[in-house]
């Protein structure tokens, strides 16, 4: 029986760090893996053909587009930071995070979980393709490892533990018990024998770490993880397969309460706080991360994560009838006498304000980019049979994401 990706994928997100817990993915439109294996082959001198081909990385990306909803949780949950009303590019930094999805067929029978474990936000944006369109999201990711669980193994399951001043030094969780008596006994992992714990991520202040199995054990007979070396307020993810779900827990119910999508009609552009960017027919915010994560000898994963640098591109598209952008540009007044980028200002802050409908009268998530400078400029695309085209692109390395007025500075 096939799986159809509208009633049959159904995506989540799992904060790895900070104290966030696990959520559904809202208005997901796609989410494209891509696996590439790097092997190197051994030859020696004597031999003809090779000795064998040994796996030296793998690496897993992930692009998922999203309708705009005008929420700030996906951001949050890939910053990490649950209960912020704002974000900046810095925040994503050392954040890490899983994608995943769980699977049923077209009759509604489960069939397994698809499972991204220590994703990194590589980049996004928010694009504004037609003034009748939706808003888009496109988020990238990278990690080192993907997991398709099916069978006895088919649900990943997650669970989170905060240690207290009574439990720092040896902190143990009982499946089945307490705090996690809803929870289904872990299922040992098939390609490693007396394997149940897939991974566990602690978060101890700005720290992130993922445990190694010399940190923790688990015993099967009583299902009780065992953590060493804890500390008062750390943060313990935990991850493992089972063979059903979290009773009285469901992984996604269809969710009303927030936008279907915001439309291009429920958004504002501004160059500077006060004036509106008018006959603007396309812009798109892209934010590009050079990653800067560092391994060390005897693992595979990323054990510090950073972003060397950061480049936002804005690129605004019209139709010419007036030149208003130009002028705005420039700081110049209306019909400005002569348009030239030598007056282009290498100083311009940018808003994108989206609203909960076409009244715009609550904000519902605002973009802010500052200090950008412009990058190129089109004057007038002509073309036959068709109306002159015009825009500009610019660039910063800043961006502010949030969902009141106050913080965005407006």
């Amino acid at each position: 029986m096939l799986i159809h990706s509208e009633r049959g994928f159904q995506p989540r997100i799992f904060p790895e760090g900070g104290s966030g817990n696990s959520s559904q993915i809202n208005r997901a439109q796609t989410l494209t893996p891509t696996e590439t294996p790097t092997y190197i082959v051994i030859r020696e001198l004597g031999r003809d053909g090779k000795v064998k081909s040994v796996r030296q990385s793998i690496s897993v990306t992930n692009r998922l587009v999203q309708y705009e909803t005008g929420e700030l949780d996906l951001f949050r949950q890939m910053a990490n930071s649950p209960s912020v009303n704002k974000l900046d590019l810095d925040d994503f930094a050392s954040s890490l995070f899983g994608i995943g999805a769980y699977l049923k067929d077209d009759k509604g029978s489960f069939k397994g979980s698809l499972w991204y474990p220590g994703q990194r936000l590589s980049g996004f944006s928010i694009e504004i393709g037609d003034p009748r369109g939706v808003v888009t999201r496109n988020f990238d990711f990278a990690g080192e490892d993907v997991q398709l669980l099916q069978g006895n193994n088919g649900y990943i399951v997650d669970l989170k533990k905060v240690v207290d001043s009574s439990e720092a030094g040896t902190t143990t969780i009982t499946i089945g018990s307490g705090d996690y008596a809803n929870y289904p006994d872990p299922v040992e992992d098939p390609n490693n024998s007396g394997v149940y714990i897939l991974r566990i991520v602690r978060t101890r202040g700005n720290d992130v770490t993922v445990l190694t199995s010399s940190q923790y054990s688990y015993d099967n007979g009583t299902k009780t993880i065992t953590i060493t070396n804890t500390e008062a307020g750390d943060i313990y993810k935990v991850y493992y397969s089972a063979s059903s779900y979290i009773s009285s827990a469901s992984y996604w119910t269809d969710n009303d309460s927030i936008l279907a999508a915001a439309m291009a009609s429920q958004c504002s552009l501004y160059i500077g706080t006060s004036t509106y960017l008018h006959k603007i027919e396309t812009a798109r915010i892209e934010v590009a991360f050079t990653r800067e994560d560092h391994y060390e000898i005897g693992s595979e994963e990323a054990f510090a994560r950073g972003i060397a640098s950061k480049t936002v591109t804005l690129t605004l598209g019209k139709v010419v009838d007036k030149y208003t952008l130009e002028e705005l540009l420039s700081g110049k007044t209306e019909d400005w006498g002569i348009i030239t980028p030598k007056i282009f200002s290498e100083d311009v802050t940018f808003y994108l304000l989206v609203y909960s409908d076409y009244k715009k009268d609550t904000l519902k998530i605002g973009y802010k980019i500052t200090k950008l400078a412009p990058s190129s400029w089109t004057p007038g695309d002509a073309g036959v049979e068709a109306y002159l085209k015009g825009g500009a692109t610019l660039t910063s390395d800043n961006l502010l994401i949030a969902d009141n007025l106050s913080d965005l500075g407006m």
